[in-house]
């Protein structure tokens, strides 16, 4: 049928073709809208949804064999070829094989994803660690709840919360495992975490060890804060470490001289006493609050110390036998006083001290040594005949009586230093 040509006519005037090019646009644009809402909402349905956890086996999700795209496109013809063994040796099981061909081909993150998806997380650790990247094999192992080498991983990162959090989880321990992960606490920085952990197996060794290679005294001080710490440790810590300790101790709330003190009546070390009476220094008030407190029992292991006494020993340490020998003088400890003071050659104050806990006797002998018969032991000789005591009595002195013999030897002045230096210690009243 021919067209009607009046009809066509028509149509093509301008006025008519703008209206029809007008109309197509709009139906064109209405048709670009609802596409568009269209593709919006299917995102905002997408983006309501939980993103679904990763495949284990990368291998198994994509025509390319789970490997990036990038890596694909950067592989030459070899690697292209290595990669196609590699995928081969999956296909059989042999995962070890498959990753150290991706290593060859520098392909290492592939390597450990398979590695680790098929629970070979050791090798994984280890291509890890060639890239030294103990931080992510740490994560590897607390990913698989490992978590006693997610400690030790994270640890030889330096990463001490990390690995604290892992710690915390792991449900036993042997002997080796806590003084490894002891030991990498202490190495990572964290000497209050190792000390604590090798308490917990009585690994006394150790926590000397590590203080003593770190200089870990101030944590050292902290830790010996615990009754349970005191008792495992006490008895082994050498006259050294004290020293070394005292030269650290915290500034907290609990005073230097405190600490000592407690160290000393709770190990019975009269060894203690020394060092920590050498910190004092110069300050008489001080170390007579110190003899003051110390128990019986070290004041006897005190005595027995000093019978024992080399002479190399008392030349070095002059000073602080002296002072020790006043505080106790001080404090009325009368035995331990003398014998310091027959060991730094001073019969006259060993004669007071003898003289004042009744034993006359070794008091005779040590005020002869000194002038013969003086003035000062003719007139504790007639105070003895006096009071009716013996020249070789040993009993203690009734109060009376060492009021009486202490008149003898009230001009005998133990403070013979005067001077006074700055310490380190102070005690309240």
């Amino acid at each position: 049928m021919k067209p009607d040509n009046a009809m066509l006519a028509k149509l093509m005037q301008p006025q008519n073709m703008v209206a029809a090019l007008i109309l197509v646009a709009c139906l064109f644009f209405i048709w670009r809208m609802m596409r568009g809402d269209s593709a919006s909402q299917s995102k905002k349905n997408m983006a309501g949804m939980p993103k679904s956890a990763p495949e284990r086996n990368p291998f198994s999700a994509n025509k390319n064999g789970g490997l990036r795209t990038q890596d694909n496109n950067n592989l030459n013809q070899a690697q292209e070829k290595r990669k196609q063994e590699a995928m081969t040796l999956i296909n059989i099981e042999d995962f070890v094989g498959a990753a150290r061909i991706f290593e060859e081909i520098n392909m290492q993150r592939e390597a450990i994803d398979v590695l680790e998806n098929h629970g070979l997380l050791d090798e994984a650790a280890a291509i890890l660690m060639k890239m030294n990247r103990p931080n992510r094999a740490a994560v590897i192992y607390e990913r698989n709840k490992n978590f006693e080498k997610a400690t030790a991983y994270f640890l030889r990162a330096k990463m001490l919360e990390d690995a604290k959090r892992c710690f915390k989880k792991i449900e036993s321990f042997d002997f080796g495992l806590s003084s490894e992960l002891a030991l990498l606490f202490a190495d990572a920085g964290d000497k209050s975490e190792a000390f604590r952990i090798l308490a917990t197996i009585n690994d006394r060794a150790r926590i000397l060890k590590i203080a003593r290679d770190t200089s870990a005294y101030l944590e050292l001080a902290l830790f010996l804060d615990k009754q349970a710490n005191r008792t495992l440790l006490l008895d082994s810590i050498s006259i050294e470490d004290l020293e070394k300790t005292l030269q650290n101790m915290p500034t907290d709330k609990t005073h230097p001289l405190q600490r000592a003190l407690l160290w000393i009546n709770e190990s019975h070390r009269g060894d203690f006493l020394l060092p920590t009476l050498q910190r004092i220094g110069d300050r008489r008030d001080v170390a007579q609050k110190l003899m003051e407190q110390v128990n019986g029992e070290t004041l006897s292991n005190l005595t027995i110390l000093l019978q024992g006494l080399e002479v190399d020993f008392i030349k070095n340490n002059l000073r602080t036998l002296e002072w020790c020998a006043r505080s106790l003088h001080d404090a009325k400890q009368w035995q331990t006083a003398a014998l310091i003071y027959e060991k730094l050659n001073s019969p006259v104050m060993a004669g007071k001290c003898w003289a004042l806990c009744g034993k006359t006797a070794q008091a005779i002998a040590c005020l002869r040594s000194q002038a013969g018969d003086s003035p000062l032991l003719q007139s504790y000789s007639a105070v003895l005949g006096k009071l009716g005591i013996a020249p070789d009595s040993s009993r203690a002195l009734a109060p009376q009586e060492a009021e009486s013999v202490a008149i003898v030897f009230h001009n005998v002045d133990p403070d013979v230093e005067k001077n006074r230096v700055n310490s380190p210690f102070s005690i309240a009243s």
